[in-house]
């Protein structure tokens, strides 16, 4: 009687197959664990491993990429140091009474110069976009309308201004702060810079020296004038703030209650197009004003893209004005928070490094817009604020070495790491070549012994069968 062929037979043929192909694909790819089935466990290691292998090689990447912003603002305070010792010598040659007036005056054009250089090296010190030695430097330009009915909102001013810095101080924030008056019955001020760093006290010192007087104002020319736009020729007369070179944003804030103007230049001057001349230039015009001339100012402020503040029959809301103007240029700006460096593969402080950046090495962030040498008395003044300002920059540098040495050793530890990594990966996840070829070997000699076996078996059964059909 035929009997079919064994069901072990076929069993035994497949797993040798199975056995046969499992060991090809391992020395084909190199590798023991090749899917779940292989190494569950072993797979899930192997991975983690591959992944933080994968996260220590970006992060040997961030390392060198923070290195060379690290040089590059090095580069830019190494320029600025050669500003201020420069400076510094002109300052002694001006301290000098052997000098006269004229030959002081020379001395005094190169130093205001380096002044400007230095705010211009400060803008220009950048890495992918990003101001290294600039911060998010903001100046304000505060054009106060200084009619006798200004009294006690100038007052209130002097008392919000110390909180009004201290806003920009919380976000980390350059901003230089500037004063202009605007009555065409008093120009005491005439011709003279009135820039402060902040928190310097420069600025709250000659916001208290004002004093009003009666006189009509032209708010539209005032503003051109003082932006330096276009000179005006009359009584008016407001000084020219003199904004930054390396400043991001410029911003005034117009103080005043009366709409009054003297036209001082007939047929061309109205809000629409002074505004629109401010816009172009980069200007952005906040009013705080008696809601009564909200009108008069409003194109002024709508061209620029500023804002209207209610400042109170008395100034009583000045200080909530001027809270809320800092809140607009910090949202506008953004804070100019620490630079950090992902320096390590997880989300812990401990893996990232600051750099020390931005630092403010603005002429306004080393206190020096405010000095002169015009006189031996100013060069004095000058030496200790020079000085002073080498310190700032000497105490950057140092903290940008230290920054330098810490990302090397950062660097020598991740390639450190790097290698018994990827040798515990290797271990879980590759194979010995001997071993596999062995485990081929006896795979192959194994399936090849189960299919000469199956082959045999259905031989005899289909001669069986042959036999019973003749």
């Amino acid at each position: 009687m035929f009997k079919p062929i064994p069901p072990t037979y076929s069993r035994h043929a497949s797993a040798a197959l199975a056995r046969r192909g499992a060991a090809l694909e391992r020395l084909t790819t190199g590798k023991r664990v090749n899917r779940a089935a292989d190494d569950a466990a072993g797979l899930g290691v192997a991975t983690n491993l591959k992944t933080e292998g994968i996260g220590q090689r970006m992060a040997l990447r961030n390392v060198s990429t923070a290195q060379s912003m690290i040089s590059t603002a090095e580069s830019g305070l190494e320029e600025i140091v050669h500003n201020l010792q420069r400076m510094r010598e002109l300052a002694m040659a001006s301290a000098s009474e052997t000098l006269d007036d004229d030959e002081r005056a020379f001395l005094a054009s190169e130093f205001s110069a380096r002044i400007d250089e230095i705010d211009d090296t400060a803008a220009r010190t950048q890495f992918d976009d990003t101001d290294l030695l600039a911060g998010a430097g903001i100046d304000v330009a505060f054009l106060i309308n200084t009619s006798l009915s200004m009294s006690l909102e100038i007052s209130a001013l002097v008392s919000a201004v110390s909180a009004f810095e201290s806003n920009f101080a919380a976000a980390g924030l350059d901003v230089s702060m500037s004063l202009s008056e605007i009555n065409a019955g008093r120009d005491s001020l005439d011709g003279s810079v009135r820039r402060s760093s902040m928190g310097d006290g420069t600025f709250q010192t000659q916001l208290a020296g004002i004093t009003t007087t009666f006189g009509l104002q032209d708010p539209y020319a005032a503003v051109l004038e003082a932006t330096g736009l276009v000179d005006i020729v009359g009584d008016i007369d407001p000084d020219d703030v003199q904004f930054r070179i390396g400043a991001k944003e410029r911003h005034i804030i117009f103080l005043g209650d009366d709409p009054r103007e003297l036209d001082l230049v007939p047929g061309t001057e109205t809000p629409a197009s002074v505004g629109t001349a401010l816009a172009d230039a980069g200007f952005i015009v906040h009013a705080v004003i008696d809601p009564a001339v909200t009108s008069t100012y409003s194109p002024l402020v709508s061209a620029t893209g500023g804002t209207t503040h209610n400042a109170g029959s008395v100034g009583q809301f000045i200080s909530t004005a001027l809270d809320s103007i800092a809140t607009i240029i910090t949202d506008r700006v953004g804070s100019s928070d620490p630079i950090s460096v992902q320096a390590g593969t997880g989300s812990n402080t401990t893996d990232r490094i600051e750099l020390g950046l931005p630092i403010n090495a603005t002429a306004s962030g080393l206190g020096l817009t405010t000095q002169t040498i015009a006189s031996t008395t100013d060069s004095w003044t000058a030496l200790d604020a020079i000085d002073s300002a080498l310190d700032i920059v000497n105490e950057a540098r140092a903290t940008l070495g230290a920054k330098s040495s810490r990302l090397d050793s950062t660097a020598n530890r991740l390639v450190a790491d790097a290698i018994p990594l990827a040798s515990a990966e290797s271990r879980i996840r590759d194979i010995d070549m001997a071993e596999a070829v062995s485990e081929q070997t006896m795979a192959q000699i194994a399936a090849e012994a189960s299919v000469a076996a199956l082959s045999q078996a259905r031989g005899l059964a289909a001669s069986s069968v042959t036999a019973l059909l003749s």
